[in-house]
């Protein structure tokens, strides 16, 4: 009797977190087909900005509530080894595709309707950080499937620290100031977090394979500044995104 009501609390559970994904995905969806028909056919400046304040909402639910909903059914499946392995794990793919396109209307949105001068700072924060969001979780969800769970500071941090150095990189080769300043908001992030977050439950050699990693790529966000200095800090306009 106690096994009966444990399965029944399990795939009660279950189909909880599949009822809440699932109204977020008709959410995301909703958003997308409006933001779709007004830059097809409606063409509506100040439908468009409703829209998109709509959307970057439906987009950080998505990217805190359904990410972590997803997490609670993949730890649910790695803990009872119980239900369809291709639903508890593989619907997360499905939920990025939604996430893609909605972040896709956003941005096209945003491009066609700008809201401001700084719109375009504005999307580019969107689309790194939810793309950021994406490569961690995506990250933490192979890692707990090879039985590292908990396992995953030194690699967050990594991760963090090459995005950075891949911003920077771009920033300068586009001349786009913002991605250099956000690149080195995240970098700063990054070094907090190691130092008073991951430092103190590593053991000496992560510590030491952490620091070189982040040394590294400091060293090379280093190299690219001084090399590409004359391009950067001239009398050059920066380009807009």
């Amino acid at each position: 009797l106690a096994w009966f009501v444990h399965m029944i609390n399990h795939k009660a559970e279950e189909l909880q977190h599949f009822r809440n994904l699932t109204l977020q995905l008709f959410s995301m969806a909703y958003v997308s087909l409006w933001l779709g028909l007004n830059l097809k056919r409606f063409k509506a400046k100040h439908f468009s900005t409703v829209l998109v304040i709509v959307g970057v909402y439906a987009l950080f639910i998505a990217l805190v509530g359904g990410l972590t909903e997803i997490g609670l059914l993949r730890t649910q499946y790695l803990q009872n080894k119980n239900g369809n392995v291709l639903s508890m794990l593989g619907f997360r793919y499905l939920y990025f595709l939604f996430i893609a396109v909605l972040l896709a209307g956003i941005t096209t949105s945003l491009q066609q309707f700008p809201l401001s001068k700084n719109t375009n700072r504005f999307t580019a924060a969107i689309f790194n950080l939810t793309l950021l969001s994406l490569l961690c979780n995506e990250f933490i969800h192979w890692m707990d499937i090879g039985g590292y769970a908990n396992q995953y500071k030194l690699g967050l941090s990594i991760i963090g620290g090459a995005y950075a150095l891949v911003l920077i990189f771009v920033g300068i080769r586009k001349k786009l100031k913002h991605l250099r300043i956000g690149a080195m908001v995240l970098l700063g992030i990054t070094l907090v977090k190691l130092f008073f977050y991951d430092l103190s439950s590593l053991t000496t050699i992560s510590k030491t394979v952490v620091l070189l990693v982040l040394g590294m790529i400091m060293l090379m966000a280093s190299f690219l500044y001084n090399k590409f200095k004359n391009s950067i800090f001239g009398n050059e306009a920066e380009t807009n995104l």
